[in-house]
Parts: C-alpha cells; sequence; structure tokens
C-alpha cells in the first residue's frame, strides 16, 4: 500500500508513521524548504518520519501538481495536513478534484477547527485545544504561535518590541529562553480582558483560542454550524467528531436496562428463558 503523505509537523506524521510501521510505502510530500517541523523539532521530525521516503514538490506549480497526480494515481491514500480548508481546492489537490480521476484513492484531511463552520479558516496547534493565558477579566485563552513568521505577528500585535529580536526570530533559539518570553507574554495579555485580545489576533492571524466552558462549546455557533451537537429530548448529545459524507445523526436514546434482551436471544436463536437462572426454570 502506498500513502502520500503531505503533512507536516505532528498529528499527520505520527499518523502516516504508524501505517509505515505496519509496511506501507510511505512518500512524505515535501514543499520547498521541507515540513515546518525541520527547523522547530528536528529529533520529531526523526521519530514521526522513519521509513518514509521524501519528494519535494512546489504544489503552486503545474508541473508540481502533475507530478502529484502522477503519485495519487499509483497511490492507495492521499492524507493531506497543515492546510487550511480551501488551500487544496486552490492547488487543484483536493478530494473533489482527485476522486473523479482516481476513485479508488482515499483521501483524509486533518485541519485545526475541520473543513467547516465560522472558525474553519483559523489557524492552530494543538495547545490552541488545551491551555492558558490568562486575561483582565479572568478569563484564558491559549496561543500556538510556534512557527517564526507566527511568533513574529505576536510580538508585533502585542508590541513587545523587547522580543522582536534577531535572537529570537528563530524557534530553536526562542527555546532556550522560554520561560522569559512566557512570563512576558503572560504580563502583557492579563492586561485586557479575553474579548479584546481575541479581536487583535482575529486581525492578525495568529494562532489563538479561548478556554470555553463546556455548556460555551455546545452553543459555540462553531459546533453548531459543523453540526456536532444534536439536541433529544432537550438534552445536548456530541456527534461522532469526525464528519464523514452521508453519515445521519444519531438521535436514539440510551437504551433501559435489558431492552433488547429477548430480540438479542432471538438474533441468536436462542429461547426468551435463555438467560434464567436454574431454579428459575425448574419452578416454571
Amino acid at each position: 500500500m502506498r500513502v502520500l503523505d503531505l503533512s507536516e509537523l505532528l498529528p499527520g506524521p505520527y499518523a502516516t508513521s504508524l501505517l509505515a510501521d505496519l509496511g506501507a510505502d510511505v512518500v512524505k510530500v515535501e514543499r520547498p524548504g521541507g515540513d515546518n517541523a525541520r527547523a522547530i523539532a528536528p529529533d520529531m521530525v526523526e521519530a514521526l518520519n522513519r521509513g518514509k521516503r521524501s519528494i519535494c514538490i512546489d504544489l503552486k506549480t503545474e508541473p508540481g501538481r502533475a507530478v502529484l497526480h502522477q503519485l495519487a494515481r499509483r497511490s492507495d491514500v492521499l492524507l493531506v495536513e497543515g492546510f487550511r480548508p480551501g488551500v487544496t481546492r486552490r492547488l487543484g489537490v483536493d478530494y473533489d478534484s482527485l476522486r473523479t480521476l482516481y476513485p479508488r484513492l482515499i483521501y483524509a484531511s486533518l485541519s485545526g477547527y475541520g473543513a467547516s463552520g465560522p472558525q474553519s479558516l483559523r489557524p492552530g496547534h494543538d495547545l490552541n485545544y488545551l491551555s492558558v493565558y490568562r486575561t483582565a477579566d479572568g478569563r484564558y485563552l491559549s496561543i500556538g504561535a510556534i512557527e517564526d513568521a507566527f511568533f513574529a505577528r505576536l510580538v508585533a500585535a502585542l508590541g513587545l518590541t523587547a522580543l522582536h529580536v534577531p535572537a529570537l526570530a528563530r524557534h530553536h533559539d526562542r527555546v532556550l529562553h522560554a520561560a522569559r518570553i512566557d512570563a512576558t507574554i503572560a504580563e502583557c495579555v492579563r492586561t485586557e480582558p479575553l474579548a479584546h485580545w481575541a479581536a487583535l489576533f482575529d486581525a492578525a492571524d495568529i494562532p489563538y483560542a479561548p478556554v470555553n466552558s463546556l455548556d460555551e462549546v455546545l452553543e459555540h455557533p462553531h459546533f453548531r454550524a459543523r453540526g456536532m451537537v444534536n439536541r433529544v429530548d432537550g438534552q445536548p448529545r456530541l456527534r461522532f467528531p469526525v464528519p464523514l459524507r452521508d453519515l445521519p445523526p444519531q438521535d436514539g436514546r440510551a437504551p433501559a436496562v435489558g431492552e433488547h434482551t429477548l430480540a438479542i436471544l432471538a438474533e441468536l436463536g436462542l429461547p426468551a428463558d435463555a438467560l434464567a437462572p436454574a431454579e428459575d426454570l425448574h419452578q416454571t
């Protein structure tokens, strides 16, 4: 089985590393300059891309797209990660473009906030879905400005000129000064409420996320737009987290204890009293 891996950083490469471990021929398709992780975490690149092969393709060029199509024709799985929704369509390598040419191709796409909904185009990393700086109104937000470009945007937006220096321009240099950087950002963020930072970071296209309560998540317009929350008898129900085409919503209720015992016994060809204790059978 051949897998085309267009992913970067951690989630996609980890998934395809498991397929490589299981014997798949994983071809890592890298843009000019390579996976961002090569500059950020070389050890992680080594760990997650073992046993793969790499090809450098500029998908912004016609020859690059032509080569990718040739690879797709000879592959079983195309895994795309690191692109925001719409990018692969502009490049002509999205699922709808490829499936008509290669119907047997399995296409898996990973993005921070999913392919639909009002937040689908936001940048993000796993940190943005997990944790914390405290804001002036007692709320919390996470900032995932890991790549050099995002960090530059962050310090510019915050006006932190002390961090906007050549010595901190590269990720591996920032790791050495992580405590100081973290303390400086935390001190700045706590001066304004969450809404202030949300508007600022949205305008600057910086990966961030508010830390929401469960009630806020259930009512969030992004999840509602993606159909991730159903209500059954007035109670919220979370749907299967990976949207699949033609997967109907699960509106069923939880069964009562033993509700389907007789039906399942019948499917097995067993009598209705198959589970009755021996003494009950004797009394009957």
